[in-house]
């Protein structure tokens, strides 16, 4: 399986090339109003840099976090950050880590932003959550509309990565669609907007990022139960994570991470737990999804859209 991750992360990276000289800008989105509110100072007591908030990530979750063209790191996950750290009035850098437990104990980092297996860590604390994902299905905006059951995808045709752990999950909901797989996302998206295919399954992020190159296309529904990214800090930093949950309350509150959110991921919605295809099997689906997300190291991996179906991009 680990070969089909491998080959999933060099589609994403094909697709974010062509994203970042076509249509769809890797810059970072322009987030109007503000990053204005600074809350209390941060004390360098509290850092691991003084004056910065260091931060750790993937930097491979496309688009979650990738480098763009020019070799300069952005995504949603890269833009909350930068949020985070104005709030607090510190400068902001990255680290690249791929999971956050030997990053955060070797104080290298001040938190990691991510999903990660060994979260569960007692070293580890759950500051706050900033982004949900989940495999899903994307169609066109009449199916949108409507709320699904397992009983309408019945015979439907649906565009998958093949051997990613979207086509996994799908097989394992109870969905008896007709399966069609392809080589990467790109192409399923390709084959959903000829309307070769009535729906494409594949990470929600990596989707929506994508869809949003191809008119009337979008999110439909979920078909595993969503799973967060936190905000992790060590156990031990209890007043930097304090001011970190009051930071990210306040641009929840004020519309900054939504605004963020609909930079990268248009219509996605912000919340999939009321979002799931009704009468399947989400926990069968889901303990599939978890068991990749591990192999990947965390995140919900997905990026992609593009060929790597993390779904699209980590491989899923």
């Amino acid at each position: 399986m680990k070969s089909h991750i491998v080959r999933s992360g060099v589609c994403l990276c094909a697709m974010v090339c062509a994203l970042s000289m076509g249509g769809c800008s890797l810059l970072t989105p322009t987030i109007s109003d503000a990053q204005s509110k600074t809350h209390a100072t941060v004390s360098d007591m509290m850092l691991v840099r003084s004056g910065t908030l260091t931060v750790g990530l993937n930097t491979s979750d496309a688009p979650q976090a990738m480098m763009d063209s020019r070799g300069e790191l952005n995504g949603y996950t890269v833009d909350v950050a930068r949020s985070i750290a104005e709030r607090l009035g510190l400068k902001v850098s990255f680290v690249n880590a791929s999971s956050p437990g030997s990053a955060l104990s070797e104080k290298k980092i001040d938190i990691y932003l991510g999903t990660q297996p060994d979260a569960r860590s007692d070293a580890l604390k759950v500051s706050a959550s900033y982004l949900t994902s989940a495999v899903s299905l994307f169609g066109h905006d009449a199916q949108e509309a409507r709320s699904l059951s397992a009983a309408d995808l019945s015979g439907v045709s649906v565009g998958v990565q093949d051997a990613s752990a979207s086509q996994r999950v799908l097989t394992h909901t109870g969905i008896t669609s007709k399966i069609t797989t392809f080589k990467n996302v790109n192409e399923c998206f390709e084959a959903l907007a000829a309307g070769k295919v009535d729906y494409v399954a594949c990470e929600a992020t990596a989707g929506a990022y994508l869809a949003r190159q191809y008119s009337g296309l979008g999110f439909v529904a979920a078909i595993a139960s969503p799973k967060e990214y936190d905000i992790l800090l060590r156990s031990t930093s209890i007043d930097l994570s304090e001011r970190v949950t009051k930071v990210v309350d306040s641009i929840s509150e004020d519309g900054v991470l939504e605004a963020i959110h609909t930079a990268w991921y248009g219509e996605l919605p912000m919340a999939l737990s009321d979002r799931l295809v009704s009468g399947i099997k989400p926990e069968a689906a889901s303990a599939d999804q978890d068991s990749v997300l591990d192999e990947l190291g965390g995140g919900t991996g997905q990026t992609g859209s593009a060929g790597s179906d993390k779904s699209a991009s980590s491989g899923a």
